[in-house]
């Protein structure tokens, strides 16, 4: 699940950087 996490939370920063 944790890798799950790390998805989801990868693709929120990035969309917040962009």
């Amino acid at each position: 699940m944790a890798d799950h996490t790390l998805l989801f939370y990868l693709l929120h920063l990035s969309a917040f950087t962009n």
